[in-house]
């Protein structure tokens, strides 16, 4: 957003263009006048997002409305809102809470997390994720149980995916190992999957790719189904997340014949899946596992391969933005190694139209610009200079 204005200048704004009066927007968002009258004048800012997530509601838009979201210089700054999250990962003594969030009021606040990871709203994410971490951790200090464990392990783990994201590894690491730690208060195999394919993502980008692939085939064999044909959508899910990021692990060790057969595997998994389907940490079925081919290929080094594997990706609509905005940038990437760079601009302009913000935390289309750049004055590729600006490389 980057209007300047604070959450309770926000709510203000947004009741009165819907004409509600104080009292009127605390009855439809089942919070205290005390709160709304507090939060518009500015006196109340440690408000839980469970509150914000109500008030939003009752104002009809996203609780990203109500937050203080990115400015231009946000965009290009990969540190933006993470000195809070360093803060909620590393807090001083036992935390401590005003007022103990209900059970109820940390699910809404993670569901909305795990929105904002799947449109890739790294920016805002990184403005829910503390208020989360301290919510789920003090309900498992204060009544715990697996219930909250897992919920603090959800909020662990969305914290290293959007590092790993930003690349701030190192704070990745942290985050991980809260989540290991956590994943051994309740040890079922979903949370210790969480865990692996976190780890093994990590090691992956450390270039400890023996030990990204230890971690993930162990997994996937402890979560593999007894019973193929029995097993549940959502247990499948869970076993095809491993595998395709077993497939992402052997590419990137150069294992062609691995690569292939859990390529095979996890597509007759997502064919028994069926549909597309979104599990929070992951999205399995058929077009994700075309998806890692794809993103495979050009692991590998075979970018034409990789473009003509690219048009047998099904269309799904029910992808969350951020997986298209990942596959269109590996398309972008075989554009740009075939030399048909115009294609390669034209793809991540509309990345940049599908979700602005999010091409400059992505160190590939950089390098795509920054050697476009140096084949070509950007006055000769059409659409390379706004692509410049959208990015943010400098001249």
């Amino acid at each position: 957003m980057g209007d300047g204005l604070t959450i309770g200048e926000r709510v203000a704004k947004l009741r009165r263009q819907r004409h509600l009066t104080q009292s009127e927007l605390a009855e439809r968002a089942g919070v205290s006048v005390d709160l709304i009258r507090k939060l518009e004048q500015n006196q109340r800012r440690d408000t839980r997002l469970a509150s914000l997530q109500a008030i939003a509601g009752a104002l009809d838009v996203q609780v990203s409305a109500l937050l203080d979201g990115p400015t231009a210089n946000d965009a290009r700054n990969t540190g933006a809102g993470i000195s809070e999250l360093r803060r909620a990962l590393t807090p001083a003594g036992r935390s401590r809470l005003v007022e103990l969030p209900t059970e109820d009021e940390v699910r809404l606040s993670a569901d909305e997390a795990w929105r904002l990871h799947q449109q890739g709203d790294y920016v805002m994410l990184a403005r829910v994720l503390p208020g989360l971490i301290d919510g789920a951790r003090i309900r498992a200090q204060e009544e715990p149980g697996d219930d909250a464990y897992r919920l603090l392990a959800e909020a662990y783990q969305l914290a290293a995916m959007l590092l790993l994201g930003i690349r701030s590894e190192d704070l990745a690491c942290v985050a991980a190992d809260r989540l290991q730690a956590t994943t051994g208060n309740v040890g079922d195999p979903e949370t210790v999957a969480r865990a692996a394919d976190t780890w093994a993502w990590i090691y992956s980008r450390q270039g400890r790719h023996d030990d990204a692939q230890d971690v993930t085939l162990k997994a996937a064999d402890e979560v593999e189904p007894a019973r193929f044909a029995a097993a549940s959508p959502a247990e499948l899910s869970v076993w095809c997340g491993l595998l395709q990021r077993g497939v992402m692990v052997a590419s990137r060790k150069d294992d062609a014949p691995m690569v292939d057969d859990l390529i095979s595997l996890a597509s007759a998994v997502g064919r028994r899946i069926g549909e597309d389907r979104i599990d929070q940490w992951t999205v399995s079925g058929p077009t994700n596992v075309a998806m890692h081919a794809v993103r495979s290929a050009m692991e590998l080094g075979d970018p034409r391969k990789a473009l003509r594997l690219a048009e047998d990706v099904p269309r799904s609509a029910s992808l969350p933005a951020a997986w298209w905005n990942r596959h269109l940038l590996d398309v972008a990437h075989a554009q740009y190694a075939v030399k048909r760079d115009e294609e390669a601009v034209a793809t991540l302009l509309r990345i940049d139209r599908r979700e602005p913000g999010w091409l400059p935390y992505q160190g590939m289309a950089r390098e795509i610009v920054t050697g476009m750049r140096r084949r070509e004055p950007p006055s000769r590729i059409r659409g390379l200079r706004q692509l410049v600006e959208a990015i943010g490389v400098e001249e």
